[in-house]
C-alpha cells in the first residue's frame, strides 16, 4: 500500500469522525429540545389535572362524602356518581403516572376512560342540575361557571392523544430507518 493511499484513507477516516461528532452534537441538541417539548406537554397535562381534576373534582367528591352537597336519588349527585367521579380521577392519576414514565400509548387508555367518567358525572350530575336550579330570569349563568371548573380536563386527553401520535410516528420512522439500514448493509461475498 502506498503512502498516498494510506494518507487518503486517514483523511477519509478523520472526515467521517468529524461528521459523526457533528451529527451526534446535532442529535443531542435535538434530543434536548425534544425532551423539553415532552416535559412541557406533560406539565400542561399535570396542571390541567391539578386544576380541574384534583381540585374541583376533589371538592365535588369530598362535598358529597361529607354531606355538604345535595345527595338525593333525583338530585344532583348520588353516592354512586361521586364514586364514579372518584374512579375517573384515579384512572387519570394512573394515566399521568404512566405518561411521566414515558408509556404514552399505555397512558392514553386510563386517561381517556377516567376523563369520560369524570366529564359524564360533571356534565350530567353537576352542570345540568345547577343549570336547572337557575332562576327563571336566567340572570345567573352557572353553566359557564361550572364548565370553567370541570371542562379543562379535556386538555389532558388532547395532550395525551398528541403524545400517542408523536410516539407512533417516531416508532414508524425508527422502523423504517432500521429496515433501510438492514437493506443497504454490505453483504459477505458468496465467493469467499
Amino acid at each position: 500500500m502506498s503512502k498516498g493511499n494510506r494518507l487518503s484513507k486517514q483523511h477519509e477516516a478523520e472526515r467521517e469522525k468529524t461528521k459523526e461528532a457533528k451529527n451526534s452534537a446535532e442529535a443531542k441538541k435535538f434530543m434536548k429540545r425534544e425532551s423539553f417539548i415532552y416535559l412541557f406537554l406533560k406539565l400542561l397535562m399535570l396542571a390541567s389535572f391539578l386544576y380541574s381534576g384534583l381540585f374541583y373534582g376533589g371538592i365535588t367528591v369530598v362535598g358529597v362524602y361529607i354531606g355538604a352537597m345535595s345527595v338525593t336519588e333525583e338530585g344532583a349527585l348520588t353516592m354512586a356518581s361521586a364514586n364514579m367521579m372518584l374512579v375517573g380521577i384515579l384512572f387519570m392519576v394512573l394515566g399521568l403516572v404512566l405518561a411521566f414514565f414515558k408509556k404514552y400509548i399505555l397512558s392514553f387508555i386510563p386517561i381517556l376512560v377516567g376523563t369520560c367518567l369524570y366529564i359524564y358525572v360533571a356534565y350530567n350530575r353537576v352542570i345540568k342540575f345547577a343549570a336547572d336550579r337557575v332562576t327563571e330570569s336566567g340572570e345567573i349563568d352557572l353553566d359557564n361557571k361550572y364548565k370553567i371548573w370541570y371542562y379543562p380536563i379535556g386538555i389532558l386527553v388532547l395532550i395525551s392523544f398528541v403524545l400517542v401520535v408523536i410516539t407512533v410516528i417516531k416508532f414508524i420512522n425508527r422502523n423504517r430507518i432500521t429496515k433501510k439500514e438492514r437493506d443497504n448493509a454490505p453483504v459477505k461475498s458468496i465467493v469467499d
